[in-house]
């Protein structure tokens, strides 16, 4: 997938990163969303199964004015391992997933 720029009606994107050899479950919520201060970039973390972590809400005007945020953090998690479980049509595609698997299949 490109992540030049946002695809259309973004609206969040779920990370997994899944290792039971080194008893890693990890999860990374990302979105763009409605809140009391306008739209924000929102972002949960944490172990599958246990408590989550949450970063304050970073408000935008707009997602294109959000984008590079939002792709930074994006880029961040596919480098680090992480896959992309939601929404499934941002799954296998392009450079950074392509990376990420050859990564994934080499890791120890």
């Amino acid at each position: 997938m490109n992540w030049e720029s946002p695809p259309p009606e973004f609206q969040y994107i779920l990370f997994e990163r899944i290792e039971p050899e080194l008893n890693v479950a990890r999860y990374y919520y990302l979105a763009f969303v409605p809140t009391l201060l306008g739209p924000a970039v929102v972002r949960l973390w944490g172990r599958k199964g246990c408590s989550q972590r949450a970063a304050t809400p970073k408000p935008f005007a707009s997602l294109e004015e959000a984008w590079p945020e939002l792709r930074k953090h994006i880029r961040t998690r596919l480098r680090r391992g992480y896959c992309i479980k939601e929404p499934a049509a941002y799954r296998g595609e392009g450079d950074l997933a392509d990376d990420k698997t050859a990564k994934a299949t080499t890791r120890r």
